[in-house]
């Protein structure tokens, strides 16, 4: 069920770089600083100078959605370049009128549509957002449907996959808000974008919004503010997760960055010295502000020095106000919690693997619930010479699960009545315990299952989870 472009970077990274942890973060924080110069290029584009490009620039380095996205390697940084890349063209195409850009605007989106879905949510507001507004010509002309024709020959592959698969990303999306994704009220979802995209940040991106509204020399850039509106309402109205939004102010800090340097030069040379001076000041205690809270975004401190931090800075940070989950949280954020517990965790299973008789070890299977414990095994697991893991979940499933009937089955997460369904004899061998780990992971049995009562291929539709 996965898109193709992250696994095949992380491939290549790993082949090249190695699997250090240095080398995993490399082609994120890579890709999250031409995000920050293509930012700072579409400043340049739209008319700004140096304050505005220094301004863009520095809400996009400073934004703590950023720090966090690009510090590690997921599909999230990749999708939000490849949207940042998509505005940058659209830039080209509305603010210079170089219509035949809508090919390569094409080229981008089906890339970005080999990286995540967020790209069709783009797609379909800014089609209605080009309907609302005068730069409906370009809906006249033949450049905008060749674009879509590239974009959509991307997708061929991937479509074909899931006739194939039967559609589990139907399944899947099904599953998506009922699943643990934090259902955030509208209020919840903008407090989310102010707090994660720096507070201070609101006095540029607010003004971005509002500048084609306000500004008869900008009213073409409408599209984008009605396009990022469109973005919202779609995203806060799913319940989807708040930092899908975040590829929009890419293009917000741009377009307010401009109005907010117009704003301080247009003026005689007095007043604008004076606002020149309190500018840099406001962006130099912008970037005080965003090394105070850098933390919350980047493991740069100590994990007991951090969560010292935390329990002092939370109240003034907002950082407990950020959810993306509905689970409990533990003494860390999400974003850091999920680091912790892997190896341990492979640890422990491989304890109990190792009693399995040595001749019965391989037929038989570790069986977990989710991908990040499969992940696990897979990765730590070669050291202690474990079999690849078996999941029920996403993309493991569909994978499969190898062996018909198992000598034993050493299991995770899966609930003791459904393992006694399938085995005649169950027993709790080990038990998964990490104190920074996110509560769900914690506390879990780890059982040595024998005796099966039916094939892996009659009750494997029992392992599914698509959510």
């Amino acid at each position: 069920m996965s898109l193709p472009l992250p696994p095949l970077l992380a491939w290549l990274s790993t082949a090249i770089l190695g699997d250090s942890l240095t080398a995993l973060r490399f082609l994120p924080a890579l890709v999250g600083a031409l995000a920050v110069g293509l930012t700072v290029r579409m400043t340049q584009l739209l008319g700004g100078k140096g304050l505005a490009q220094c301004t863009a620039g520095l809400a996009t380095i400073a934004a703590p959605v950023w720090l966090s996205m690009n510090s590690f390697f997921t599909y999230d940084p990749f999708d939000q370049f490849a949207i940042c890349s998509l505005w940058f063209l659209l830039v080209k195409i509305i603010h210079e009128k170089k219509e035949t850009l809508w090919i390569p605007f094409g080229v981008c989106a089906g890339i970005a549509l080999m990286t995540k879905m967020t790209t069709l949510f783009f797609g379909a507001a800014l089609a209605l957002s080009l309907l609302l507004t005068p730069e409906r010509r370009h809906l006249q002309k033949h450049w905008i449907y060749l674009g879509g024709i590239v974009a959509a020959i991307h997708r061929l592959p991937f479509i074909a996959w899931q006739i194939h698969a039967n559609w589990p990303i139907l399944e899947y999306y099904s599953n998506y808000v009922d699943g643990k994704t934090y259902q955030a009220s509208p209020g919840e979802f903008l407090l989310m974008q102010v707090i994660t995209q720096h507070p201070l940040s609101l006095v540029v991106w607010g003004f971005g919004i509002l500048y084609p509204f306000i500004d008869k020399t900008a009213q073409h850039l409408r599209v984008f503010s009605i396009l990022v509106a469109f973005l919202f309402v779609t995203f806060a109205t799913l319940k989807m997760k708040f930092y899908l939004l975040s590829s929009s102010f890419f293009i917000l800090f741009a377009m307010g960055a401009v109005a907010w340097e117009k704003q301080i030069l247009h003026t005689n040379f007095e007043k604008q010295r004076k606002r020149f001076r309190a500018a840099c000041a406001f962006l130099l205690l912008w970037g005080l502000s965003a090394i105070f809270i850098a933390p919350n975004a980047l493991p740069i401190l100590p994990i007991e020095t951090f969560v010292n931090y935390l329990s002092l800075t939370a109240k003034y940070t907002g950082a407990g106000k950020v959810k993306m989950e509905r689970h409990d949280a533990t003494v860390l954020p999400q974003q850091f919690a999920d680091r912790f517990g892997w190896a341990e965790f492979t640890h422990e299973v491989a304890k109990v693997f190792e009693r399995i008789p040595a001749d019965q070890q391989k037929d038989s299977l570790i069986l977990v619930n989710n991908y990040g414990k499969a992940g696990a095994i897979d990765h730590f697991g070669p050291q202690y010479k474990l079999p690849k893991a078996v999941s029920g979940h996403l993309s493991y499933f569909i994978w499969g699960y190898g062996i018909e009937k198992p000598a034993f089955v050493v299991s995770v997460g899966y609930p003791l009545e459904l393992l006694n369904s399938m085995y005649s004899r169950v027993e709790e061998s080990g038990k998964i315990y990490h104190k920074y780990s996110m509560p769900y992971e914690n506390n879990i049995p780890i059982y040595l299952c024998s005796q099966p009562k039916y094939l892996m291929s009659e009750v494997w539709e029992k392992f599914k989870r698509m959510n």
